[in-house]
């Protein structure tokens, strides 16, 4: 877990990031061995938040005005579902992405290869507000930050949608 705007290659190989650079907000990547990184994408002023890779490592999703993916190597940005991804997103090993969208009170799925974009858990059942999401290695599962009066961390199983307290 690097943090809301980097992520790092699940081989440890890259990491990708948001940051500003002639005024301009873009995703780039570093590769280990390259002396620079070399921008991705462009990315909406407003939306820094939550870049991942595949599990492969072949592909960065990222959200800006909607969530999108792009090859590591970069290239054309293809559009995975018009919901923005506002605070994260998480590519699950069977070719799902999960992401929190709105101001933190949704969390939705959707087929890496774009498709039908379903609801998955809402803040009003966990009392509280997504704040961001991580893969479960090997399991249809994501662990999910959530802000309020209690910050905890819960794990939501999306086969069952039953969600239980990891930390609180």
């Amino acid at each position: 877990i690097v943090g809301f705007t980097a992520a790092i290659a699940p081989d440890g190989s890259a990491i990708v990031y948001s940051d500003t650079a002639g005024g301009t907000v873009r995703l780039w990547i570093k590769e280990r061995g390259e002396a620079h990184p070399h921008p991705l994408a462009s990315l909406r002023p407003a939306n820094r938040a939550g870049p991942a890779f595949s599990p492969d490592g072949q592909w960065v999703v990222y959200s800006h005005e909607k969530l999108e993916k792009v090859p590591r190597q970069g290239g054309t940005p293809l559009v995975v579902s018009d919901s923005e991804a506002a605070y994260g997103s998480a590519w699950l090993g069977d070719g799902t992405i999960v992401f929190i969208a709105g101001a933190g009170n949704r969390v939705f799925a959707v087929p890496a290869a774009g498709g039908p974009t379903v609801s998955v858990l809402s803040s009003d059942t966990v009392k509280g507000r997504f704040l961001r999401v991580e893969p479960v290695p090997h399991q249809h599962a994501v662990l999910l930050g959530v802000g309020g009066t209690t910050p905890r961390v819960v794990a939501l199983d999306l086969r069952t949608r039953q969600v239980h307290d990891v930390v609180a």
